[in-house]
Order: structure tokens, then C-alpha cells, then sequence
């Protein structure tokens, strides 16, 4: 009984997170290395109350939630314990990266005073 009952859960928590139309809500795609291999993630933005959240979709099904803050660092991991660590690339985009994994998000650096334009 035990088991069957761990089974039905292990498979609604899979299927809760299988295929997600992320072109419905707007995903855009941006190039991503995972596990050291390039590939195209998409990135959709959320809004939770006074948060602003990046959620990348990984080509696999996974994903990775950033929030996006006004102190310098850009974005930040919303979950998880690793930390994350970011720079601005030549070509005026801001690269995120988390473990192996890299996140190159198109974005715009602030004035100084952290004012946005």
C-alpha cells in the first residue's frame, strides 16, 4: 500500500511538471549552457506581488526561477541554495551563472543611481 501511495505521488509531481506551453505566455527564447553543452532556453517573467521573477524553462522540462533586483547584482537565484554569479557581456548582455549552468539574458545596465530610464 505504502508503495502504490508513493508512486501515485512520485507521478503527479511528474506530470505537474511536464510540457508547459511557454509560448502561450510570452517565453523568450536566450542561449543557455547547462552541464557545460550550449543550448536555447526560454525565459518568462512573473510578477509576485511586489517581485519580479525570470523563470527559465530548460529545453529537458526543468527550470531555474531568478528574481530580478535594482542593487547592482541584476538578478538573483529565487530558490535554492547556490548563489549566483553575474557580468555584463561585450556585446551588452547579462550573463548569469549558476554552477555549470549559464544564463545569458538580454538586458540594460542601469545609471549608477539606479534610477531606471
Amino acid at each position: 500500500m505504502r508503495v502504490r501511495v508513493l508512486l501515485t505521488v512520485a507521478m503527479l509531481a511528474v506530470s505537474g511538471c511536464s510540457r508547459h506551453d511557454d509560448t502561450a505566455a510570452g517565453a523568450r527564447p536566450i542561449d543557455c549552457v547547462l552541464a557545460g553543452v550550449a543550448s536555447q532556453c526560454k525565459v518568462e517573467t512573473v510578477v509576485e506581488g511586489d517581485r519580479k521573477l525570470l523563470v527559465v524553462r530548460h529545453p529537458d522540462g526543468g527550470f531555474r526561477r531568478f528574481e530580478a533586483v535594482v542593487d547592482g547584482r541584476g538578478v538573483v537565484p529565487a530558490d535554492g541554495a547556490q548563489g549566483a554569479g553575474g557580468n555584463w557581456t561585450e556585446d551588452g548582455r547579462y550573463a548569469v551563472s549558476v554552477g555549470q549552468d549559464r544564463y545569458v539574458f538580454p538586458a540594460r545596465e542601469l545609471p549608477s543611481n539606479g534610477q531606471t530610464q
